[in-house]
């Protein structure tokens, strides 16, 4: 599980622009403008081509229109909007803070404007006011992902850490409900708050599988069985059994304590019967892993407790607790590891119907989709599975 930083690849910094408001087709020509002569071109004409050229990068050429439009005592929410972006991507910040306060101005209403300034004011360093265009943004909308993440993000900066995990996964459930399809979303909504999955992937799997009860199974590392587990969900709300494994020797006594499913302490590894070394930092002990894969990774990890562990292959792992050989769901959080494992598995003697595994954004993930893709496995819905992805079983 990443406790860490999780910002790569999300959308909570995108600006958002209005939209073109015509077919860009209806403008025969590009407008240009001349301040000697009169204006012959509509207010509309003139917004129309500020967009297309902003729109095609030329960004230059649309402050100059939307430049001409203000000069002539034209007011509009969406020139002011925009021209704040232009502004902003022109590196005259302090310029777009008053184009997006002018917009303002004009529709106080503008949810994406008010997140915009709040983009600004964080990278002017003004995080007190940024947090004020984000909750107005979520005011106007409760259900801006974007708005709830980038506020988690400023509330951790102020050190306002409880709400800011709150706002973050307020982004992460609005994303998800949003992505799933909508005939399980009321199953979601009724099962979220007892979700422990960090990216609801138990709720991802259950929405795979029609909501299905007495399902089978297997998650590793699964740390203490609560705490960010993928499974505990399945046991405790629809009666699945399953295989947990965790190394981990400070997780062992709470794991067996409040866990149902068959148990494995050995280290699920590429292969089994091995002595490695596991390192257990003092802080981020979810971000526990084999040693050999913590080198040159964060500084948690030069004082970890470093101890040595039995590996078992993941096929050994479900020979010995019999496994039926179509599993149901598989999760694998492994700090580094997924893809060796993956790799040296047997998919012909079982298959997956549902699987998560973690990637962290590291060159492991293409070679994890690689292998997984040529077994019949088809990704889905990466763009809210974050440092995870997820797959289902083309049968």
């Amino acid at each position: 599980m990443t406790e860490g930083n999780t910002d790569q690849n999300q959308a909570g910094s995108k600006v958002k622009t209005f939209p073109v408001p015509f077919d860009l087709g209806e403008i025969k020509e590009n407008i240009t403008i001349k301040t000697n002569t009169p204006r012959k071109h509509s207010k509309e004409q003139i917004i129309n081509q500020a967009f297309k050229f902003q729109s095609q990068g030329n960004l230059s050429e649309a402050a100059k229109l939307y430049q001409y439009f203000i000069n002539q005592g034209f007011k509009d929410h969406r020139v002011f909007s925009n021209y704040g972006v232009v502004l902003k991507n022109l590196g005259q910040s302090q310029d777009a803070e008053l184009s997006y306060r002018k917009a303002i101005e004009i529709k106080p209403d503008l949810a994406d404007v008010h997140y915009n300034l709040g983009n600004l004011l964080k990278e002017l360093g003004k995080s007190q006011d940024a947090e004020l265009s984000y909750r107005k943004a979520i005011e106007i909308k409760p259900d801006y992902a974007d708005a709830h993440y980038n506020l988690g993000k400023i509330l951790r900066d102020l050190g306002q850490l409880k709400e800011a995990a709150l706002e973050n996964q307020k982004s992460i459930d609005i994303r998800f409900l949003k992505n799933i399809n909508p005939k399980y979303r009321g199953n979601c909504l009724k099962n979220i708050s007892l979700s422990k999955s960090q990216f609801r992937q138990d709720l991802f799997a259950l929405c795979e599988l029609n909501f299905k009860k007495n399902g089978f199974f297997v998650e590793f590392g699964s740390y203490d069985g609560l705490i960010g587990s993928n499974s505990y969900l399945l046991e405790k709300s629809f009666n699945w059994n399953g295989i947990l494994a965790e190394p981990q020797v400070s997780c062992h006594e709470k794991l067996k304590e409040i866990r149902s499913a068959s148990i494995e302490t050995k280290c699920v590894w590429k292969s089994s019967g091995q002595e490695i070394l596991f390192n257990e930092p003092y802080s981020y002990k979810q971000m526990a892993t084999i040693d050999s894969l913590s080198k040159n990774s964060h500084e948690f990890y030069k004082k970890g407790k470093r101890y040595k562990v039995t590996t078992i292959s993941l096929l050994e792992l479900l020979d010995i607790h019999n496994a039926p050989t179509f599993i149901d769901y598989l999760s694998i959080d492994t700090e580094g590891s997924e893809y060796d494992i993956l790799n040296a598995f047997d998919f012909e003697k079982y298959k997956f119907r549902v699987i998560t595994c973690e990637h962290n954004f590291t060159p492991m993930r293409e070679k994890i989709y690689d292998l997984l893709s040529k077994k019949g496995y088809k990704r889905k819905l990466s763009n809210i599975s974050r440092v995870d992805d997820w797959y289902v079983y083309n049968s």
